[in-house]
């Protein structure tokens, strides 16, 4: 039910809140409820109040003498186990300080603390409570009323528990928050760069095209065809490599994410975001081998938080990987690589200006920075996207929370980096 009683389940009030305003805004409606907890301070004097009574009456319990009529087992048995119950509630009552905070969060762990401490105190005084009600029943029940009073105080509620779990989440969120943030200006940062090295390399193809104008020879441009057939080739085999590699991908990020590297983090990252890169540094494809019979196992056990269709589908293209393709792929790539650069070789020889050479090998330098510019950009993107999925399952978890506690229809705004 609202604290407020002004809505029916039907007529919910509606709030929009800045996402900045909103600890704010959220810890006012708090106090401003019928919650029994709503004022912290409050709460400590009830707390100090049972405590004092509490105190009061082990104090009367204290000055109460055994009955001399009672009988002698009895009465030695009540001796020893008033020992037991003073020593222990007396160390209980004199480690209990009342916190000078007043926030909810440690106002929640304040009076969970001491209610475990008080279940503790409780368990080890039973048997003497039992043997005591019956040598002295008036002042030890006048104890465990006290004790059950100072329980009760300390009950935890709900509606706390989840109060304390928004102004997390919210908290939490303002992390992720900042964090994404500084992830917008890193990939600001890296698209300035690959700005930047486009315009330069942009430059010395321009510089490169005059060359070529000068010397082209028939000799050349023959070889230069050559060249391009084999780079055609070469393409294939990689983007082959790829795709036979590609079904892996989900199953290895998995494997990833629980730590399950096979020995070689390094290695599995780069069949993750790499993988022609990953299969020319895997002599004979060892890794990929093992690591494809242990996401085999892993899946058979069911340990990759994968949903049943999406195990089934990964099992059935695990099970169509063939290695010994990828291998011939990979010994065709390298004798193609080595084709193209004998070809190349032999151009470079031709040419008759070395200025060409440089700045061609300038341009594949360039192109290299780029391509490691780019990936460094989509990487950037990735964890941004990623990030925003999780503010918003967070900003849904405190629309929702705050609807069940104070029956709000809450629209947070302006969540931005």
């Amino acid at each position: 039910m609202s604290p407020f009683g002004l809505f029916s389940a039907d007529e919910k009030r509606e709030e929009s809140v800045e996402f900045q305003d909103f600890e704010d805004w959220f810890l006012k409606e708090v106090r401003d409820s019928e919650f029994g907890w709503s004022d912290v301070d409050e709460v400590y004097c009830k707390v100090e109040q049972k405590t004092e009574s509490l105190e009061r009456a082990l104090n009367e319990f204290m000055g109460e003498e055994l009955p001399e009529e009672i009988a002698p087992r009895l009465k030695n048995m009540a001796e020893s186990n008033r020992k037991v119950l003073i020593s222990r509630l007396q160390s209980f009552l004199d480690s209990f300080e009342v916190p000078e905070e007043e926030d909810y969060m440690t106002l929640r762990e304040f009076l969970k603390e001491r209610s475990s401490e008080l279940d503790e105190v409780s368990e080890k005084i039973k048997k003497s409570l039992m043997v005591l009600d019956k040598a002295q029943p008036d002042v030890t029940k006048r104890v465990v009323d006290g004790m059950k009073g100072l329980e009760r105080v300390l009950e935890v509620d709900e509606d706390l528990v989840e109060a304390t779990e928004v102004i997390n989440r919210i908290q939490s969120l303002e992390t992720k928050v900042e964090r994404l943030s500084k992830l917008e200006d890193k990939k600001a940062e890296v698209e300035e760069e690959l700005n930047g090295l486009l315009k330069e390399r942009e430059k010395l193809e321009e510089d490169l095209k005059e060359l070529e104008e000068k010397e082209k020879t028939e000799v050349i441009e023959k070889k230069e065809r050559r060249i391009e057939e084999v780079k055609g080739k070469i393409s294939e085999k990689e983007d082959r490599i790829r795709g036979g590699v590609s079904p892996l991908k989900r199953g290895l990020k998995k494997m990833k994410y629980f730590g399950l590297s096979g020995g070689d983090e390094n290695l599995l990252e780069k069949y993750i975001s790499s993988p022609v890169e990953a299969v020319k540094e895997d002599e004979e494809l060892s890794f990929l081998e093992s690591i494809t019979e242990d996401m085999k196992d892993k899946l058979r056990e069911e340990e990759l938080d994968f949903s049943e269709d999406e195990a089934s589908r990964l099992r059935e293209e695990v099970e169509d990987i063939d290695l010994q393709n990828l291998k011939q792929s990979l010994d065709s790539l390298q004798d193609l690589r080595e084709r193209r650069e004998d070809l190349e070789s032999s151009v470079r020889e031709l040419r008759m200006d070395t200025k060409k050479e440089d700045l061609s090998g300038s341009v594949v330098r360039k192109e290299d920075e780029i391509e490691n510019v780019r990936e460094r950009l989509d990487k950037r993107e990735d964890e941004i996207e990623k990030l925003w999925e999780e503010i918003e399952e967070f900003k849904e978890e405190v629309e929702k929370s705050v609807e069940d506690l104070l029956d709000v229809k809450l629209e947070l705004k302006g969540i931005e980096p």
